[in-house]
């Protein structure tokens, strides 16, 4: 999967506010349950330090894309593009992948459009993992640094 592939979709996550369907894929299974996600350890992170992020009730096969991001204003979601993951759920829906997060980093409204520096200590709501598909809804994970 491209960079640009990878930045087209995450852009269209971070462009929604949460709840929102995205576009539909196709040949995904049903979920077996409401999707989840978890992120350890969550709190009392470092600058740069690896995170384990893992989901579960999506469709069976379905690419999960995952990525630190934050929602400085309501509605208005940023993330860190170019530190997109890629989970590829298992047959029952779920998987795992290793995450960078960072306490400051450069943040894009949409693909190739950066919205500035995000500070995880000081923007509005704080910082969280978010993770969806290409037709579920955004849900996301709170974490914090220190």
């Amino acid at each position: 999967m491209t960079f640009s592939r990878r930045s087209r979709v995450l852009g269209r996550v971070a462009a929604v506010s949460f709840g929102l369907a995205l576009g539909a894929q196709v040949g995904i299974g049903a979920a077996a349950s409401a999707p989840g996600l978890s992120v350890t350890p969550s709190t009392g992170l470092s600058h740069g330090q690896a995170v384990t992020v893992s989901v579960s009730g999506f469709p069976a096969n379905a690419v999960v894309w995952v990525s630190e991001c934050a929602e400085p204003t309501a509605g208005h979601v940023v993330c860190d593009i170019p530190g997109i993951s890629q989970i590829t759920a298992d047959g029952g829906g779920a998987g795992s992948t290793t995450l960078t997060a960072w306490q400051k980093y450069t943040a894009y409204s949409e693909p190739g459009v950066v919205w500035g520096t995000v500070d995880c200590a000081t923007v509005s709501g704080g910082c969280f993992v978010a993770a969806a598909t290409d037709s579920s809804p955004m849900i996301k994970q709170a974490i914090s640094f220190g």
